[in-house]
């Protein structure tokens, strides 16, 4: 999928959650990101930032069920577990240079 039409479409998203009302709708929603966050997080690690927004406000619906905010925390832990594996492999690659001596 095309990195701009999934921005496009996170961002309408974005837009639209506050007025659902409704389990169903929300359940179509968390079925979509969760379909969509293993690509993210493989291709597009600069849009997990808008899904964490879209998961937040989900977790505030009023139309949202308790198995409905199990997945939504679940989505959570996994964008923050590909962030923590993104970091430790940057850091593994790039390790801090040697403090400078100083001379006295």
């Amino acid at each position: 999928m095309n990195i701009q039409l999934i921005a496009t479409l996170l961002n309408m998203l974005l837009a639209v959650i506050p007025q659902i009302d409704d389990s169903k709708t929300v359940g179509s929603v968390i079925a979509w990101l969760q379909s969509l966050i293993p690509q993210l997080v493989d291709a597009y690690q600069n849009l997990l930032p808008i899904v964490t927004r879209i998961i937040g406000l989900l977790k505030q619906n009023s139309a949202v069920t308790p198995d409905q905010l199990a997945s939504l925390k679940e989505m959570d832990a996994q964008i923050d577990q590909a962030h923590d594996d993104a970091l430790a492999g940057y850091l593994a690659n790039h390790p801090d240079p040697a403090p400078a001596v100083s001379a006295s």
